[in-house]
């Protein structure tokens, strides 16, 4: 397994170069199991934490990890069978479409769902991903388990630079939290 070591959680620089509210995201990759497990503290309660990450409102406010990209299009039907949409519109006008199912919902601790960036050489590649959104020593400690179905998809989705767009988003939430508290 690969692992980065955990953080001081304080505003840190990130390895994309925006400052960072609450500390770096940790990335570790296993690909025995076929997991990314991203790890940020958040400085604010599950609840507003939760409420950023599915309403859809929220999201638009901060999803995205290519710099200057905003979100075109925030879907979102929060219950089990229901589906998400985000299509990520870059500076350049490109769209990066995405979506999901979702499976399980226990607010504001746990979300799990399907996950396929839906584009053609990539729909192909989904994941499940679950998200833990655990109350810890006043703030969020937010951990997302995505699981692929192949060591393949695994490699294929980290040489992407998701770590790189994982912290940017990162970044962007613990942003948006901090101006709503």
């Amino acid at each position: 397994m690969t692992a980065k070591k955990l953080p001081k959680q304080r505003n840190a620089t990130t390895a994309s170069g925006s400052k960072s509210v609450g500390g770096e995201a940790i990335f570790q990759i296993d690909p025995r199991r076929r997991t990314v497990v991203m790890t940020r503290i958040f400085h604010a309660p599950p609840q507003r934490v939760f409420d950023a990450w599915t309403r859809p409102e929220q999201v638009a406010r901060w999803w995205g990890g290519a710099e200057g990209s905003r979100l075109s299009v925030c879907e979102v039907d929060l219950r089990p069978g229901g589906t998400w949409r985000f299509v990520e519109r870059s500076s350049d006008g490109q769209e990066f479409p995405f979506t999901g199912i979702y499976r399980e919902i226990d607010p504001p601790s746990r979300l799990v769902s399907s996950f396929i960036f839906d584009v053609a050489e990539w729909a192909d590649r989904g994941a499940e991903v679950t998200t833990t959104f655990e109350a810890w020593k006043g703030k969020t400690k937010l951990t997302s388990t995505t699981v692929f179905r192949s060591v393949q998809d695994l490699n294929a989705f980290v040489k992407s630079g998701m770590e790189k767009g994982g912290n940017r988003s990162a970044d962007r939430l613990a942003k948006y939290l901090a101006e709503r508290s």
